[in-house]
Formats: C-alpha cells, structure tokens, sequence
C-alpha cells in the first residue's frame, strides 16, 4: 500500500515539473506557439500613416481597421487592410493604408497581425493592441461640375444643379459658400444653407413610348420610384453690367466629427441664359408612323385582290 501511494506521488510530482515545461496537466500536449506582438504603433486616422516595431522571425505583417461598433475583428472582414512583408534586417515600418472604404464620422479600431511559421511549418499570428479613433476627411473640391453661372444685366444666378451634389455628402448636410468675382477679385458670396436646397421629384420627359420616364421605366430608375432630384440657387446683383464675372462654390462642414471644408472651387465663368429647349412632338410622330404602318398594312392587304 505504500508503495502505491509512493509511486502515485511520484507521478504528481513529475507532472508538477512539466507543468512549467511542454506538458500540460494530465496530458502531454504542446503549448500552441503565438508570436510576440508589435510595439509602438501609430495611426493617422485622416491620412492611413502608419508606424511600428517590427518582431524577430516575422515572416509578413497585416495592418487590418475595423469598424468599432458594427464589426467583429475575429469573424468580419476588415473595412480596409495592408500587407507588409517582413525583412530579417528591418526593425522600423511605415507605409499607408488606403481609406477609400470608411465612412467619415465612424470610430475604427487598427490591429497590426504578425504571421510566423512554427516548428511544424504552420503558419500561426498574434495582434497588438488596437489603437482608435475617428475617421475624418475634407470634402473634395469641386470640379464645377454641375455649377452653372448666368447673367442677365446686373443680375448674376448661381445654380447649383443635381449633377453638383453628392449623396454622402447630403447625408451629413453640408454649407455652400457661393463666391462670386470680377476679374478675378471677389465682389460677393453669399452661403447655401441645407435648408436652402430644394429636392423634388424630376420632370418625367415623353419620349413617344407611351409617356413612361427615362430608361429604368415608369417612375424613374428600375421602375422603383423616381430620386428626389436637388439645387440650390445663389443670388447676385452687380454693378457692372459689361464685367467679366466667376463664380466658386466651396463646402462647408456643418460636422466637425466627420469632415473638413473642401478647398475653394474650380472657377465658373457667367453667361448668358441658355435657351430654352423646343419639346419634340415625337409621340406625334410615333402615331404618324403608325398611320403609315397602316397605310402600308392596307396596300399590303389590298394586294392580293389585284393580283
């Protein structure tokens, strides 16, 4: 009996030791390799900078940014990420990830992920400690696009057309600074409020096919309803019926949480209006055709009979 005892403390003893070691508790399990982690991370949230210190034996690193609030770093995949080969004589890394994906106004966490191989040739990570923080960015900067400038004597219209709003942007309701200049030095401006914008639903255009709208059929794209069309309209009067006039137009942020001002837009030379665009009759022409289908239809069927 006391040998017994003697060799089952004997065996608890040894297992106590290789605890420690390579064995676990009860078994003779490996302990599952995980490499060390990167340290001093950095991030610039408005430009995807980043930098860190590297791990001895790396084989590649992954900075991965996912949404703080709506994504699991564990199972969802990341709204932006980057891959970076290691070098066994690199310590210090620094690059940028492109941002194009995130939202202006979300909170992100960045990870930086180390791949090694183990013993075995199996490739195993770890990740660091995420860093976070807000994604921000500025408008882009009008192209003029969508931006039309009429004169009329001494007074100046700045239309704002569909063509010129963005719906992200409207999503965070924006300002519109409207400037206007006289050969090239700056007589007015005047701002567009969100308020100020109109959207309404689009003009249905006949094109001889029984009134339905454009290409995505009645009611406007893919029959889904037609989208609210938006403008905006700057008012000026001048002093000077003969100058030569520019106007600019230049986002202003209304969430500083989100985005910056754009730069100053392209400039817009003032014209005069266009005219006004003569509607074809061209359902008018569709039934003329028809009637001469049916003429033709008639000399067809008259046909026969003479024959």
């Amino acid at each position: 009996m006391k040998n017994r005892i003697s060799k089952i403390a004997g065996l608890l003893a040894l297992t106590t030791v290789l605890v420690g070691g390579t064995l676990m508790f009860g078994g003779c399990g490996k302990k599952a390799y995980v490499p060390d982690t990167v340290t001093n991370l950095t991030f610039d949230f408005e430009t995807g900078e980043y930098s860190f210190t590297g791990v001895e034996g790396a084989k590649s690193y992954y900075v991965r940014i996912f949404d703080a609030e709506a994504s699991n770093d564990e199972t969802d995949m990341p709204a932006a990420a980057r891959r970076i080969r290691a070098h066994a004589d690199q310590t210090e890394y620094t690059g940028a990830a492109a941002l194009d994906d995130l939202k202006p106004g979300t909170i992100y966490n960045v990870y930086v992920y180390t791949y090694e191989k183990d013993d075995n040739g199996d490739l195993v990570s770890s990740k660091c400690e995420p860093i976070s923080g807000v994604f921000k960015k500025a408008y882009d900067t009008s192209d003029g696009t969508g931006v039309e400038c009429v004169q009329e004597g001494t007074s100046i219209t700045v239309n704002l057309t569909n063509d010129f709003f963005s719906d992200e942007y409207l999503d965070k309701n924006p300002n519109y600074l409207v400037t206007l200049y006289k050969d090239g030095n700056k007589v007015d401006e005047k701002t567009l409020k969100f308020s100020d914008l109109k959207q309404e639903e689009p003009e249905q255009s006949d094109n001889g096919m029984g009134g339905f709208g454009g290409a995505g059929g009645p009611g406007g794209p893919m029959g889904g309803g037609s989208t609210l069309e938006t403008t905006g309209v700057a008012a000026f009067t001048v002093d000077d019926p003969n100058g030569k006039y520019t106007a600019t137009v230049k986002l202003i942020s209304t969430d500083s949480n989100a985005y910056y001002d754009s730069e100053e837009g392209a400039a817009v030379e003032a014209g005069a209006p266009k005219p006004a665009e003569e509607k074809s009759d061209s359902q008018g022409g569709m039934g003329d055709f028809g009637g001469n289908m049916g003429g033709f239809g008639g000399d067809m069927g008259a046909a026969p009979a003479g024959m």
